[in-house]
């Protein structure tokens, strides 16, 4: 198999296989949701249910890791593992990952402060309590992005922006990456299911999407600065103080950052060179048609 030198992106996705993939995330997921959720199929102490469970959690990295070894094979699950990590990843990035998401939560306390009269301060919770929460719940999150960034990144990101750009590939991944969490919200009652908006949620996850897909562009098309990231969304309330009305608020602190990233990187690649500058490099499989 023949390799060749891109990042970001593969210069001719195979499209059934793209296709294989949203139709197993989320639409057939949801389906075997569904299933159970609705009693179809049974819940309490069901094995079956504990093989949904598995596969709803690492669905997204499972597919994108078999569908790679049917179209490229054994150099090609090489390479997207190699999608983690390269040490020529600046640390600058890196740090930009890691703060994203305490800027935003700055946003959020800004807004709740000025519009509900929520003390700004203090921004960090008590030294100890966030000893003994924040290391643990991040590195747990760290091991949930192994469940869904190799998919929705590693795999489909690059594939989609062969065709669109990187705004618009970031747009995809966020609304299917957003419904495959819609199961949360269709528990029948008395099960323990979301009961904020779905709408707001999938928006949040559609604008965390584009910053995701700007630091993967940045970095050569390397996956550990977007799971740094994601880890942070997840790990941010052992962290900082976080005001109750939050969910008011989230969204439009996501867009204030979110805007200006698409404005001064560009629709097209979501990176801002100089001219002349070249595109990061990553080694990946060369996908024929």
């Amino acid at each position: 198999m023949n390799t060749q030198t891109v990042g970001y992106k593969v210069k001719s996705p195979k499209l059934r296989y793209v296709l294989i993939y949203l139709l197993i995330n989320p639409v057939l997921l949801i389906v075997l949701c569904m299933l159970f959720s609705f009693r179809i199929l049974p819940w309490e102490e069901s094995p079956g249910f504990i093989v949904a469970l598995f596969i709803l959690g690492f669905g997204a990295t499972i597919t994108a890791f078999v569908l790679t070894a049917i179209s490229d094979g054994k150099q090609g699950v090489t390479d997207l593992w190699g999608r983690l990590w390269t040490r020529h990843v600046s640390i600058q990035w890196l740090l930009i990952a890691l703060l994203i998401w305490p800027v935003v939560f700055l946003i959020v306390k800004l807004f709740a402060a000025v519009r509900d009269g929520t003390p700004f301060f203090p921004i960090f919770g008590p030294f100890d309590e966030t000893l003994a929460l924040f290391p643990g719940a991040f590195l747990f999150a760290i091991f949930n992005g192994f469940r869904e960034d190799f998919g929705w990144f590693g795999y489909l990101l690059p594939r989609l922006q062969a065709k669109w750009s990187a705004l618009a590939s970031g747009l995809v991944v966020g609304i299917f990456w957003g419904l495959i969490h819609l199961g949360n919200w269709l528990l029948p009652p008395g099960n323990p299911r979301r009961d904020d908006s779905f709408w707001a949620f999938a928006l949040q996850v559609i604008l965390a999407s584009i910053l995701y897909a700007w630091l993967f562009n940045n970095t050569g098309g390397k996956l550990l600065p977007v799971m740094l990231a994601h880890a942070l969304s997840n790990g941010i309330g052992t962290l900082m103080v976080i005001p109750d009305s939050y969910l008011l608020y989230h969204n439009w602190a996501l867009l204030i950052v979110v805007v200006p990233v698409v404005l001064i990187f560009g629709a097209k690649d979501l990176i801002r060179r100089r001219r002349g500058e070249a595109i990061p490099k990553a080694r990946i499989p060369a996908i024929g048609t």
